[in-house]
């Protein structure tokens, strides 16, 4: 990040919602399951709910003066950052529910409270399948999730294979991009030329720029945005996302994501960060610069932050 860089002071927070609409979804959230025959009582979400409901109460939290009020707050951005993508995914897939999305639920809502905690990632993995697919949902894509391919989603007779990876280990960084790859491989290599099948690898970089997935904070909204981007070319420049693609010219997008609690400290504001950075794989025309240009009013859309 340029250090010479100066930022205005934000003079009001962005616009947000009370933690009685972070509740109220998600108590939609829990009937939806159960209306599906899932019983998520024991699941973490309902934890989250007590959560929130406690800390709406609580009238007296004193976080200059009382360290366990300090870990109160710094808890509610953790709880912040669950409920938030929660909320994304269900918004995203509430209105359309593709085949295949009910089993991909109940496999993401188990796991730990908290991200930074898990020690199996699997419903996480499941979770950010998710996270991914309610983009595309959220603009009418046709979405199918019931193949190898984590989601497949149509538009304008362009098909697009997705892998998604969450990367946790530096070691496997390269393997885990290798296996993507040839993931793509699978479905969009043998495709006849000037194909319409296209590929995409997604990967959320999230544990690689903040091991501890702790908050990151900033002294303004932009600086937040800027601290976090920073992070994400820096991931991207430390290692090859990019050569082990590069044979199979059906594939058009790597696409790094980072998913963080973020705090204004001028207004003392939290907020939930979904930050993106692409790196297209792309003529500059033909068929697949025709098929990047459709994945742009999806990618280039952020989830605004809530």
């Amino acid at each position: 990040m340029d250090e010479s860089r100066t930022y205005s002071v934000d003079s009001k927070a962005i616009p947000g919602i009370s933690n009685e609409e972070h509740i109220m979804p998600l108590y939609e959230l829990l009937n939806w399951l159960k209306s599906e025959n899932i019983d998520a009582s024991n699941t973490r979400i309902p934890k989250y709910i007590k959560f929130l409901e406690d800390y709406e109460k609580n009238d007296s939290l004193d976080p200059k003066n009382s360290e366990e009020d300090q870990d109160t707050v710094t808890e509610y951005l953790y709880v912040l950052r669950e409920v938030h993508e929660l909320i994304w995914i269900f918004n995203g897939i509430k209105n359309k529910f593709p085949e295949g999305v009910v089993d991909l639920f109940k496999k993401s809502i188990g796991g730990n409270s908290y991200a930074r905690n898990d020690k199996d990632t699997t419903a996480r993995n499941y979770q950010f399948e998710l996270r991914i697919l309610s983009y595309f949902l959220r603009r009418g894509w046709e979405v199918d999730v019931r193949t190898r391919t984590d989601i497949v989603t149509r538009k304008n007779k362009f098909t697009f294979y997705i892998e998604c990876k969450r990367l946790s280990s530096k070691k496997k960084i390269e393997s885990r991009i290798k296996e993507a790859a040839k993931q793509l491989d699978r479905k969009t290599k043998k495709t006849k030329f000037l194909s319409k099948e296209l590929g995409v690898a997604v990967f959320d970089v999230t544990k690689i720029a903040y091991p501890h997935q702790g908050v990151t904070w900033g002294v303004t909204y932009e600086h937040c945005r800027d601290i976090i981007q920073e992070k994400l070319k820096k991931i991207e420049s430390e290692y090859d996302f990019y050569t082990p693609f590069l044979k199979n010219k059906n594939i058009i997008l790597v696409w790094l994501q980072i998913h963080i609690p973020s705090l204004n400290l001028g207004l003392a504001h939290p907020t939930t960060r979904f930050s993106s950075f692409f790196l297209p794989i792309i003529p500059k025309s033909g068929y697949r610069y025709r098929g990047f240009e459709e994945l742009r009013s999806v990618i280039e859309v952020d989830p605004s932050e809530l």
